[in-house]
């Protein structure tokens, strides 16, 4: 969908091979009805999202105003649920998206492994930077991240990370991200 979004303004819309129309309105109103269970913990849609919004308030507009109010506040709430739903210790959970209240219970219920924290808290975290400025959660919650990523990737063995290189190289990303000023301008 990215691909669309980059390279199809103006056009709002557009044909398939087999003659379907499809706009940029209908793709957002789908991915605002998805669950948010889909890979990563639901992070690449939030992610294709922000970019979709990030491409549309940077001057080539890709839907409607009230698609991007719904969006804004889509992701909004995302901030909000990602900042209520960090761990005390700054990872996140894959069910990050869950409420405060059910977090906590969470947090002592169980474990989850963690390349899979490491996991979703590098996709967390590289979806933060990527958001508007004014979408952006407190300097606080990337700040409790960053420690986090780092104590866990420093003590990441060379076998964990050649077993499972995706949670590993999403830290990595974003700690790189984050040294170089924390924030990523509109794609």
């Amino acid at each position: 969908m990215l691909a669309y979004a980059r390279y199809l303004p103006p056009a709002q819309r557009w044909s398939s091979k087999f003659g379907l129309v499809c706009s940029f309105d209908e793709v957002v109103d789908a991915m605002l009805e998805k669950p948010s269970t889909s890979s990563c913990a639901g992070t690449h849609a939030v992610q294709a999202l922000t970019f979709m919004l990030r491409i549309h308030e940077s001057g080539s507009p890709l839907f409607g105003e009230s698609t991007r109010h719904r969006t804004r506040s889509f992701l909004r709430d995302c901030v909000v649920a990602a900042a209520s739903t960090q761990r005390d210790d700054g990872a996140w959970s894959p069910d990050w998206r869950a409420s405060g209240d059910s977090r906590r219970f969470r947090q002592t219920a169980g474990s989850t492994a963690t390349s899979t924290l490491v996991l979703v808290t590098g996709h967390v975290v590289e979806w933060l930077l990527y958001l508007p400025r004014d979408l952006a959660p407190p300097p606080s919650v990337l700040s409790r991240a960053r420690r986090w990523l780092v104590g866990e990737l420093a003590r990441a063995t060379v076998d964990q990370v050649c077993a499972d290189p995706c949670p590993y190289s999403h830290g990595l990303l974003v700690l790189e991200l984050i040294a170089h000023g924390g924030t990523v301008e509109a794609p």
